[in-house]
């Protein structure tokens, strides 16, 4: 099995399912000094059900757009049949390159 970790991951997977496992009489802060890790990263795990890294995305998006910007996505979509996940990636390849951002 393929681990994929981030730059900054200081834990394997089979960490968080030590610390689940962990004696209740056990404190977060020994068990945080044991694995190098924060209080509050014992205390979160312990919590969880599972030993899946949680999503770092937003739950919400804080953005809304104009009536107009509105319009304006619907009908790129509607013309180009892009997702619009792949927006973006059109917009960047149809500027032009001598204007600025």
């Amino acid at each position: 099995m393929s681990i994929s970790l981030h730059k900054k991951a200081r834990t394997t997977p089979e960490v968080p399912r030590e610390i689940q496992a962990a004696d209740p009489s056990i404190s977060n802060n020994a068990l945080a000094r044991r694995y190098g890790v924060h209080r509050h990263t014992i205390a979160k795990w312990r919590k969880r059900d599972t030993t899946e890294d949680a999503s770092h995305r937003p739950r919400r998006i804080h953005a809304t757009l104009s009536p107009a910007q509105e319009a304006m996505v619907v009908a790129l979509r509607e013309t180009t049949l892009l997702p619009l996940d792949d927006l973006p990636l059109w917009q960047d390849r149809c500027r032009p390159t001598d204007v600025g951002p």
